[in-house]
């Protein structure tokens, strides 16, 4: 009963407010006005919290970070980190408190997310020849490359014999030839690629070009009809090159400062 009594009394005549002092994480202190809070019976502090203003390309993440630099007076960097990955990249002013924080989430370019979304697919004809209308920003040789693709699209049921074409020596070139029949019992023969190459920018605006290599496998379904397997073979080589050129195109946008910590990490 006495000790409920003592706390009361305490409690009653605690001030409202009182100076809280914060550490950083490696020097010095900052003082702020603590206010006592009855439902989590604690002192809190009223600061900046570290809230991630966010962009979508390279070019605004390394404008973010030399402006928030600009506006703290830091000219070397120090105490600031710059983290690039593999999903973009993040950005800490002042890492000694937490403060001035930037996200980067990279927006990659149309026509990479359409290449992406078809890799490691299976087409029908119809599905295989909307996939190269959607490529053909991106594919040098689209004209010729969509007649030799598009012959065969009149055609219904079709008996289908694929097999990749051999030179005289024995070596396989590229290509498949195709024997299929029409609905009038006409045979036809027509001669389909392996492979095609598509040149396209990684992130949407991006001004460096990657060429991604295009498998194509000819096969025939259940039902006689032909299906394609489309397989981007460099896809994965050409992805980590480009977060690389990235990483490295961010680096030397802020050489300028001695003491930022910039992390490539992946």
């Amino acid at each position: 009963m006495l000790k409920e009594f003592v706390n009361d009394v305490i409690l009653r005549n605690r001030p409202e407010h009182t100076i809280i002092e914060e550490y950083g994480a490696y020097f010095g202190s900052k003082q702020y006005e603590g206010t006592y809070s009855d439902t989590d019976k604690v002192y809190k502090i009223k600061k900046n919290e570290c809230v991630d203003n966010k962009v979508r390309s390279a070019k605004a993440f390394i404008e973010y970070i030399k402006e928030e630099l600009k506006r703290r007076k830091n000219t070397t960097g120090l105490f600031a980190t710059a983290r690039i990955h593999m999903q973009g990249g993040n950005f800490r002013a002042d890492c000694n408190y937490n403060e001035g924080c930037c996200l980067y989430e990279r927006l990659y370019s149309e026509q990479f997310n359409t290449l992406e979304a078809y890799n490691g697919q299976v087409l029908d004809h119809e599905g295989f020849l909307i996939m190269l209308q959607k490529l053909k920003p991106s594919i040098k040789d689209f004209s010729e490359l969509y007649k030799r693709c598009s012959k065969i699209r009149i055609v219904g049921r079709s008996e289908v014999n694929s097999t990749p074409i051999f030179d005289d020596s024995g070596e396989a070139e590229s290509g498949y030839r195709c024997q299929y029949r029409l609905s009038d019992g006409t045979d036809e023969e027509a001669v389909l690629p392996a492979d095609f190459y598509v040149s396209l920018p990684f992130v949407k605006a991006g001004e460096r070009q990657y060429t991604y290599h295009v498998e194509l496998l000819f096969f025939n379904t259940k039902s006689s009809e032909i299906a394609v397997k489309v397989q981007v073979t460099d896809w994965e080589t050409n992805f980590e090159q480009a977060i690389i050129d990235e990483a490295a195109d961010i680096k030397e946008a802020l050489s300028e400062y001695a003491d930022l910590l910039v992390l490539a990490d992946f």
